[in-house]
């Protein structure tokens, strides 16, 4: 990929790992016993959703421009991308600001470590309807024209750092221990009032982007 995908492709994962209902789903794993053990299950749960979707749209991908790739030229993947950039910013605009806490009445977290595990793969799956931002990226490595290994180089890529934020919630919890709750509550806090925010108008940001790339590129080749 050239330098500008892979800013595009890391700034997308980057907008994509402000989910404040995934945030929210490990709070609650981590109110349970064995905290940490039980976040990195629902955690392996989480990013196992992500590499099956990201495996099935690549592998439509790939087959799609096999197939019609020569006869279509560079033209289609400048729609797909100016078709991104406008899902990003209709995403941007109609995602709501602010939201109920989704977890707040539930007090009792799942169970051992199969039920994190199956926690953070349904409420994952559940999610996929507003996962905008990862089809934007799997369009990216569509246009790229990557190998079958790349590609998957690049959605285990994408997959680390979409996860990051959920795995650095584990490290705080380790290294505070007991200042561990006072942060997660300002840290659920903020995410609530103010991740919803950051994900609207971080998509806005980007689609504005994309469609400014795809009109150079048009204008350009014009």
């Amino acid at each position: 990929m050239s330098l500008s995908m892979i800013v595009a492709f890391v700034g997308i994962a980057l907008v994509d790992s402000l989910n404040p209902t995934l945030f929210a789903g490990e709070v609650l794993v981590l109110r349970g016993s064995r905290p940490e053990r039980r976040a990195l299950a629902y955690i392996a749960g989480v990013v196992t959703v992500n590499l099956i979707v990201g495996v099935v749209l690549a592998a439509g991908v790939m087959a799609f421009a096999t197939a019609y790739l020569a006869q279509i030229g560079p033209a289609v993947w400048l729609v797909l991308q100016t078709g991104a950039g406008v899902a990003l910013l209709v995403f941007g605009l109609v995602y709501p600001a602010s939201g109920r806490d989704l977890f707040g009445a539930r007090r009792e977290p799942p169970k051992g470590v199969a039920g994190p595990y199956l926690f953070g793969f349904v409420l994952t799956l559940t999610e996929m309807t507003t996962a905008v931002p990862y089809f934007a990226a799997m369009a990216l490595l569509g246009e790229a024209g990557l190998p079958h290994a790349q590609m998957l180089f690049w959605l285990v890529v994408y997959n680390l750092i979409f996860a990051l934020p959920l795995i650095a919630l584990v490290g705080a919890h380790r290294l505070l221990r007991r200042g561990f709750e006072p942060l997660v509550r300002r840290l659920d806090e903020w995410v609530r009032s103010r991740g919803r925010i950051a994900l609207k108008y971080a998509c806005l940001l980007l689609g504005v982007v994309m469609l400014g790339d795809a009109a150079h590129r048009l204008w350009a080749a014009g």
